[in-house]
């Protein structure tokens, strides 16, 4: 009789357990669940704000970008409100901020505007000078010694210290070449009774009963302030 080696088992091998030989695809043993990641806290790099959640604002080292209070300048909010509904993670914010402090350093970006600072570049009276100013450029636009666009622009410069100063300046250049001396500045001033005064200022002055040219311009100031 002849045996078949497939079928024939070994006396010495172990018992083999059913169970072994089951087919893996049937099989009804659950898989593991995987390991679920947790959330990034706030402040961490992958971490995206939702809700009520904001990112940690972390300036580049090696000196501010915005001052003084950086987290209330409007540029920083805009920035961060927009990362947020983009879906932007807190490097993505680091990143930028890292690229802005770049471009300041390099001076394509200027600090925010900080009107009390222009003020105090003035002096103890700079908002006086300030008021000063926007009074006479107001005065010359009434008379319309200036028009609409001149007016907007040079309103433009009194915020600023140095625009104050030019201001100031070319005040005096124009109130000397008309009355051969510099009106004193006050707090308010009236358009109208500052025009009458420099038209008494010039009737009042030598070169009126002298100088024909002046004596026009003289009469011309008096007929604008006076009416007649």
């Amino acid at each position: 009789m002849t045996t078949d080696p497939a079928t024939t088992t070994d006396p010495a091998s172990p018992p083999v357990d059913p169970a072994a030989q089951a087919d893996p695809a049937v099989t009804t043993e659950a898989a593991a669940d995987p390991v679920v990641a947790a959330a990034p806290n706030p402040g961490d790099p992958a971490f995206v704000p939702t809700g009520d959640q904001s990112y940690e604002l972390r300036l580049p080292e090696g000196g501010e970008i915005y001052a003084p209070e950086a987290a209330n300048d409007p540029v920083v909010k805009a920035l961060m409100e927009g990362y947020k509904e983009l879906g932007y993670s807190q490097r993505d914010l680091d990143i930028t901020l890292g690229a802005i402090k770049v471009m300041a350093d390099r001076g394509v970006l200027q600090p925010p505007f900080d009107p009390a600072a222009e003020v105090a570049a003035l002096g103890d009276n700079g908002a006086v000078r300030q008021q000063e100013q926007q009074t006479w450029l107001t005065s010359l636009h009434e008379r319309k010694e200036i028009g609409d666009d001149e007016f907007g622009e040079l309103m433009t410069l009194v915020p600023t210290a140095k625009g104050t100063r030019a201001l100031e300046q070319l005040r005096k250049i124009m109130t000397e070449s008309t009355t051969g001396a510099v009106l004193p500045t006050t707090t308010t001033v009236d358009p109208k009774a500052q025009a009458q005064q420099e038209a008494k200022d010039m009737a009042a002055d030598k070169r009126y009963r002298t100088d024909r040219d002046f004596q026009r311009q003289a009469d011309l100031k008096w007929k604008q302030a006076f009416g007649a």
